[in-house]
């Protein structure tokens, strides 16, 4: 089987979004948190996942509200110590403090800094 290529995949199944305009989408590094990034809303929302990558076993978690008004992608580096949102002419960097007993996810969001082209 030739993982990474579209010709052979095959629809397996969907799930409803927060948002009516889901602009992006980006996991966690092990497939237990989803982010979906919305228009309409303006926010980013996080799903907890129970069997890691499964879309299927997704519900819905909590949001946060993006610094953008018109935001089109996220992303994460790679040890989740920060958050990028892409928006019309601006990046902006979320630093996310690591999570304590009561703090988890998104909510752990500490700061904000953006870059405008």
């Amino acid at each position: 089987m030739a993982y990474f290529n579209i010709a052979d995949a095959t629809f397996s199944q969907s799930i409803s979004t927060q948002d009516a305009s889901p602009q992006g989408m980006a996991w966690n590094n092990d497939g237990s948190k989803l982010y979906e990034i919305g228009l309409i809303s303006d926010k980013i929302y996080e799903y907890d996942v129970s069997t890691a990558y499964d879309i299927s076993t997704a519900s819905y978690s909590q949001s946060i509200s993006t610094q953008g008004t018109i935001p089109t992608g996220i992303a994460w580096n790679n040890d989740g110590s920060k958050l990028y949102e892409i928006g019309f002419g601006s990046i902006y960097e979320y630093d996310v403090a690591p999570p304590t007993s009561n703090l988890t996810g998104i909510s752990t969001l500490t700061g904000v800094s953006s870059i405008t082209f």
